[in-house]
C-alpha cells in the first residue's frame, strides 16, 4: 500500500491514494461539468439510508554552431559567467540545498492536498510510508459501541472504526507512488484493516485528503476515481475498471456533503489482490475558503477476510465534526 502532510496499495493524497496523501496532460478521467445544482437541504439522507443507486457510470481511460573563440587577450561574458559558477558553485549549493529541500516538502510532494483537476500520470500500485509508530490513544468517545474514534485536528473531523482496525499516527501519510516514484495520492488521520496480510498491503484503509479547487460533487467524483485507480492498479500498470455511482447528497453534522462510491474490478489482482473492491469518497466543505476535505475509504471485496460491508456503512455513518 500505501503513508501526510500538506496531499497516494496518498495523497493526491495526492487526491492527490494518493495520495494524496503528495499525477499528465491529457487527463483520461476528465472532471465532471459544472452544471450540478448545490445539494438541497431536503435531499440529504443519512449514510445509513441505503437507497437504490442509479446505474453505474463507466469511465473512459538543432542548436546553432558555437561562436568562434575570442581573439587572444579577450574574454567573453559567457566564459566569465562559467568561471564564476565554477568558483562559487560549492558555496551556492551549500546555501541553496536546504532552501530547495524545504520548498520541495512545502509545495506538495509529501502532501495530502490535491487539485480537483490533477494532470499527473496514472501511478502504479507501489507505496510509500514512514517508520511505523505505536497506535495513538484517542481522547474522543466513539459513537459506535466497542469501536475506536479517529480524529483529525487538521480537518476538524472524526470517524469511528471497528476494534480490529489499527489507527495510525494522525501526521502519518499513507498512499501510493506513481511510476516516476513520486507520491500520487496520500491521506492523513488514517486507520487500516488487516495490515500485513501480504507484504506492504492491507484489506482496507481510511483517511482524509484535501482539495483546493472544485465543487463538492466534482471533488467527490474525482477523489473516488483517483483512489480507485491508485489503490487497484498493479505494478504492471493495468488500470482497473472503475464504475462510479451518481453523487449522493448527505450531511456531515450540519454541513452539506456529497458521497460518491466507486465499484472497482482489478484486471490483474494477483495472489495478494481481490476480485473486486469498493472506494467511497465523501466531500465536505473544508477549513478555509475554496478548500474541500475528502474522507476516503477503500476496501477489498470478494475475499474471505474482506471488511464486512455493514462495517463500511457504519464507518461512513460515523463521520462527524470533532
Amino acid at each position: 500500500m500505501k503513508g501526510d502532510k500538506g496531499p497516494d496499495r496518498s495523497g493526491g493524497d495526492a487526491p492527490g491514494n494518493g495520495g494524496g496523501d503528495g499525477e499528465r496532460w491529457s487527463n483520461p478521467y476528465p472532471l465532471p461539468g459544472q452544471d450540478w445544482d448545490t445539494p438541497g437541504d431536503d435531499s440529504s439522507p443519512p449514510f445509513f439510508q441505503d437507497t437504490p443507486p442509479p446505474a453505474p457510470m463507466p469511465l473512459g481511460k538543432g542548436a546553432p554552431p558555437p561562436d568562434a573563440r575570442f581573439p587572444l587577450g579577450g574574454r567573453s561574458v559567457a566564459a566569465e559567467k562559467r568561471r564564476l559558477w565554477t568558483v562559487f558553485a560549492p558555496f551556492l549549493i551549500a546555501i541553496m540545498l536546504p532552501v530547495l529541500w524545504g520548498g520541495y516538502k512545502i509545495y506538495g510532494l509529501y502532501s495530502d492536498t490535491a487539485n480537483a483537476d490533477d494532470p499527473r500520470a496514472l501511478p502504479t500500485a507501489s507505496e510509500f510510508r514512514r517508520t511505523p509508530e505505536p497506535e495513538p490513544v484517542s481522547t474522543v468517545r466513539p459513537r459506535v459501541k466497542g469501536w475506536k474514534a479517529v480524529t483529525s485536528a487538521k480537518y476538524g473531523l472524526t470517524y469511528d472504526v471497528p476494534a480490529g482496525w489499527q489507527i495510525k499516527d494522525p501526521e502519518l501519510l499513507i498512499g501510493f507512488e506513481g511510476a516516476d516514484g513520486r507520491p500520487s495520492a496520500a491521506m492523513s488521520a488514517t486507520a487500516v484493516f488487516r495490515e500485513g496480510y501480504c507484504k506492504h498491503a492491507e484489506r482496507a484503509a481510511t483517511g482524509f485528503n484535501q482539495y483546493v479547487e472544485g465543487g463538492l460533487k466534482e471533488v467527490a467524483r474525482h477523489a473516488a476515481n483517483k483512489w480507485a485507480t491508485n489503490a487497484y492498479t498493479p505494478d504492471d500498470g493495468q488500470a482497473p475498471v472503475v464504475m462510479l455511482r451518481a453523487p449522493e447528497a448527505v450531511r456531515v453534522g450540519r454541513a452539506r456533503a456529497v458521497h460518491v462510491r466507486a465499484a472497482v474490478v482489478p484486471k490483474n489482482p494477483g495472489s495478494c489482490g481481490s476480485p473486486s473492491a469498493i472506494v467511497d469518497a465523501v466531500a465536505v466543505p473544508g477549513t478555509g475558503p475554496g478548500k474541500t476535505t475528502v474522507f476516503v475509504l477503500f476496501s477489498d471485496q470478494g475475499v474471505p477476510d474482506a471488511a464486512p460491508v455493514r462495517d463500511l456503512a457504519k464507518i461512513l455513518g460515523s463521520l462527524r465534526p470533532s
